[in-house]
């Protein structure tokens, strides 16, 4: 898949004809996003930024949680595009990119153990990471450092 590959974004403001150009079939909205959080991730991985910017044109949710074992999730570990571009290494463009369009560098998620009685049996652990805690790239911690303070000083917290 390259960018070439997707509609224009003009005409495709919930994502659906861009699924069904690549040939997906979701069924509701909620499979819509799931399908292009999927997309998204996808991209990141693959270090390419013109394909994630028209996603994220398309409608992806570049604060969605997704969870690493392929259903949406509250509590369970998840992954955002943000913690996964940060996870990626050369990460800082599309880092700079999801910034930019809104992706929140505060959001959190906490570190589980695995209890080991069953595969979806996690414990929390009560420590927490955000996306900077994920990279090894000194400018990336750096810049999503300076953005989750100015995120959280313009909430008053």
């Amino acid at each position: 898949m390259s960018e070439s590959d997707l509609p224009a974004p003009g005409r495709d403001s919930n994502g659906i004809a861009l699924l069904k150009e690549l040939g997906l079939r979701p069924g509701s909205a909620d499979s819509v996003q799931d399908e292009l959080t999927q997309l998204l991730l996808k991209a990141i991985d693959a270090h390419d930024l013109p394909l994630v910017k028209r996603i994220v044109e398309h409608g992806a949710d570049v604060n969605a949680h997704y969870c690493d074992h392929g259903i949406w999730c509250s509590g369970q570990q998840f992954v955002t595009p943000l913690m996964a571009a940060a996870d990626t290494s050369p990460s800082l463009p599309i880092v700079e990119y999801l910034l930019s369009v809104g992706a929140d560098p505060t959001d959190r998620r906490e570190l589980r153990e695995d209890v080991g009685y069953s595969d979806y049996k996690w414990e929390g652990t009560g420590r927490y990471e955000r996306a900077g805690d994920l990279t090894s790239e000194p400018a990336v911690r750096a810049l999503l450092a300076a953005a989750a303070a100015a995120s959280e000083a313009k909430r008053g917290g």
